[in-house]
């Protein structure tokens, strides 16, 4: 599990003092078999306020535990995916293909840190927001457990896209992502509620104009946006 200690020694600490400083249930030590990324995925104000409580001595380290977390999952479930088993290509190929993601959050955390009210260096700020991947993750393993489990994958998809069942998976994934990065502002960087709703728009602003920009530089956004006849 990736810093589980220094969130539930936090946790612990404000149960105790709701408690009048003595240690009872709920507030005794519970084992943590949870990532930081399900924590905020479940509780995200609450988790948030609890890592940036913890004192992180190297957050360049900790940032490159992250991007291995993020980029490491999108391999294995890949390689499961397309080969029923780890190939090593595959496993290098897809870590290489997806390492885009850290890259552009690092960029957009860039740019929203200089506008929020709290300043962090770089590396602990998108350490602390990379910690609320987790609807992304779930959303690319969820579909990995559908392909893995359909006897008739094609089939299973085309009912999952009529159902638009597909569709609904996706904005759960795109309305996850948007409250944990809410919550990464209001608890890390101690803005305001409509403060952190701006930095929340400023992100998704400068994230899809890179995504658009990369496309427009690659000649693909009128194939992607209208399909092939659109780029003729």
């Amino acid at each position: 599990m990736v810093h589980l200690t220094g969130v539930r020694d936090v946790l612990l600490v404000n149960c105790r003092r709701r408690s009048g400083g003595v240690a009872r249930l709920p507030c005794e030590d519970p084992p943590m078999v949870w990532s930081d990324e399900v924590l905020v995925m479940v509780s995200p104000l609450r988790a948030y306020e609890a890592l940036a409580a913890r004192e992180e001595p190297a957050p360049r380290r900790a940032l490159a535990r992250r991007v291995a977390t993020f980029v490491g999952t999108f391999a294995v479930v890949g390689s499961l995916t397309t080969a029923g088993r780890f190939v090593a290509g595959h496993l290098l190929g897809i870590a290489l293909a997806w390492s885009f993601v850290p890259m552009l959050q690092a960029v957009t955390i860039a740019i929203t840190s200089r506008l929020a009210p709290k300043r962090l260096s770089l590396a602990r700020a998108v350490e602390l927001h990379m910690a609320g991947n987790g609807p992304y993750l779930a959303f690319f393993i969820g579909v990995a457990a559908v392909i893995l489990g359909a006897r008739d994958v094609s089939a299973t998809f085309a009912w999952l896209v009529d159902s638009y069942v597909l569709a609904s998976a996706g904005g759960a994934m795109i309305f996850g992502g948007a409250v944990t990065s809410y919550a990464f502002y209001r608890s890390c960087t101690g803005a305001t509620r409509r403060r952190a709703l701006g930095l929340l728009a400023v992100e998704w602003v400068v994230k899809v104009g890179i995504t658009l920009a990369w496309f427009a530089a690659m000649d693909n956004l009128a194939p992607q946006l209208l399909g092939p006849r659109g780029s003729g």
